[in-house]
């Protein structure tokens, strides 16, 4: 893939010729066969915790950067068959697992999909209609009604599950249920989005349409101006940005998102209009420099300054970035470079280690952090500046 996976994010700023104003003020994007998806028959979605976009398709499945679709084909000896993917789902370190309707299960490794269980000869053969990560990295699936575990070589085995486990597992079906995956008793599938609305697709076999409605409010149907009301819904999906994703057998892949924007102004706590960078962190606060120097923590449900710089400081920041030890950190454009601690951003190199006029920050799969700008690269291990 050429476009490195802050995908979902730039998807949402990016707007399409093919991207049309529907009701309930969102924008509605449709993807076809056409457009490089691999069927228009969409059966599941997921999102990777490397933020790509992945679709089961009749056809085949395929992962999405928001610009392009890239086939992941089975591994070599299994190229020539051909699988009934039905659902997805995803684990930590960007990997995706793939069921299909004959019981089998593929597991995403290298570009590949690697099979993890065979498909079952049978008319009617369980499936896998669960999938959850244990605290310690080990895969658990529900087939059937047989709980199984899958080791790290591959290997999977029965296991006799805790009070625990099936604790997680009820919990999993209801986080399914309310995030659009599993019909209710009705067939309706249900999506609680992070704005606190309740989206509704599906019924009637799937072939109902799409409505929305805000916390209070009546609900909205969502139409698509060349489509009409039924979209033709198997799952549904909010990825990280709070776009909602239909997996539709009728009309292929369709994005729903916001058709407003709005500007945080002074007013709302924000310190100034200019900004030179910004960051979501892990907890959904926003961090914004300001181009006359400082940094702003912005929190969408409170209003209010708060500044983390010492005021004497008044350098713009170039680049944000939080670590994996969610420490924050802030380049500023004379090469000056802080990490917050104890609430107020404080310089982290000496005179001579300093690395100069730095306008990106990132950290390698090593936990090495980079430092590059308009003078050179500099890589940093908690120990060494080199």
């Amino acid at each position: 893939m050429r476009i490195a996976p802050l995908i979902l994010l730039l998807l949402a700023l990016v707007s399409s010729a093919a991207e049309v104003q529907a009701q309930a003020g969102v924008l509605v994007r449709v993807w076809q066969s056409q457009d490089g998806l691999p069927g228009n028959v969409v059966r599941s979605l997921v999102q990777a915790s490397d933020g790509y976009l992945w679709v089961a398709t009749a056809e085949g499945v395929a992962r999405f950067d928001g610009f392009e679709f890239e086939s992941i084909e089975p591994e070599e000896n299994l190229r020539r068959n051909r699988f009934a993917f039905s659902r997805l789902f995803a684990s930590s370190g960007g990997r995706v697992w793939a069921a299909t309707y004959q019981g089998g299960l593929f597991r995403s490794s290298k570009g590949r999909l690697c099979r993890i269980l065979d498909d079952i000869k049978s008319p009617t053969p369980p499936v896998v209609t669960q999938l959850i990560e244990g605290s310690d990295g080990t895969i658990f699936f529900k087939r059937g009604s047989e709980i199984s575990e899958i080791a790290a070589s591959g290997l999977v085995s029965l296991v006799e599950p805790s009070q625990e486990l099936m604790a997680n597992f009820e919990a999993d079906l209801k986080k399914q249920m309310t995030g659009g995956r599993v019909a209710n008793a009705a067939g309706e599938l249900v999506l609680n989005d992070r704005f606190g609305r309740v989206w509704k697709g599906g019924g009637s076999g799937g072939s109902g349409g799409l409505t929305v409605a805000g916390d209070g409010e009546s609900a909205i149907p969502v139409e698509l101006p060349q489509i009409g009301p039924f979209y033709g819904i198997n799952e549904l999906l909010e990825d990280k940005e709070g776009n909602v994703w239909i997996a539709s057998h009728v009309n292929g892949l369709i994005r729903v998102r916001q058709a407003r924007v709005d500007r945080i102004d002074t007013n709302q706590g924000q310190r100034e209009r200019a900004v030179s960078a910004l960051i979501e962190d892990h907890a959904g606060d926003w961090w914004i420099a300001n181009i006359r120097g400082g940094v702003n923590r912005w929190q969408p449900e409170q209003s209010g300054h708060s500044e983390h710089f010492n005021l004497s400081y008044q350098r713009a920041a170039a680049a944000l970035f939080e670590d994996r030890a969610l420490r924050l950190w802030a380049a500023t454009r004379d090469g000056s470079v802080f990490c917050l601690s104890e609430g107020v951003f404080k310089p982290q190199f000496s005179a001579t280690q300093v690395p100069s006029k730095v306008r990106s920050i990132t950290q390698d799969v090593d936990g090495t952090l980079w430092f590059g700008g308009s003078k050179g690269l500099i890589s940093y291990t908690g120990d060494t500046v080199r």
